[in-house]
């Protein structure tokens, strides 16, 4: 096993959303995932990528950055996925849904799926930060 990095960019089509999530496949089973935790973690981007196609990009031929790494030494591994969107404040969100509101379901479902989901704006753009520990095998 070796560290990993694959970084690239799609159009905020959502015809673009499958081939970015079999990147992450490939590059979450070459780090050791398998299962349950491999799913987890592709449903967890599909719901990233979701985000920044549909919220987070003015046009369809807007540009979403995906960067992939895992690091041996922590055997953490991390999606980053960044639109050219307006952002939101995350705590606004998570103050302002109830249990049956639809917005903000999607974070606490990444939330959830991973070992931690961060978000961040830089004035450029949303980036969410998903990572998530290689279990060990047995």
């Amino acid at each position: 096993m070796k560290d990993v990095k694959d970084q690239f960019e799609i159009t905020a089509d959502p015809a673009n959303a499958s081939a970015a999530r079999a990147r992450l496949r490939a590059a979450a089973t070459e780090a050791g995932f398998v299962g349950t935790a491999l799913d987890d973690f592709e449903v967890a981007l599909g719901e990233a990528l979701s985000n920044a196609i549909l919220h987070g990009s003015p046009t369809p031929a807007s540009l979403i950055s995906v960067c992939i790494s895992f690091v041996l030494r922590t055997r953490e591994f991390s999606v980053e996925v960044t639109d050219r969107g307006t952002g939101f404040d995350p705590a606004a969100v998570r103050r302002n849904s109830g249990s049956d509101d639809v917005n903000g379901r999607g974070l606490k479902m990444m939330a959830i799926l991973v070992d931690k989901a961060m978000l961040f704006h830089d004035g450029v753009g949303m980036t969410v930060r998903l990572v998530k520990r290689v279990p060990e095998r047995a």
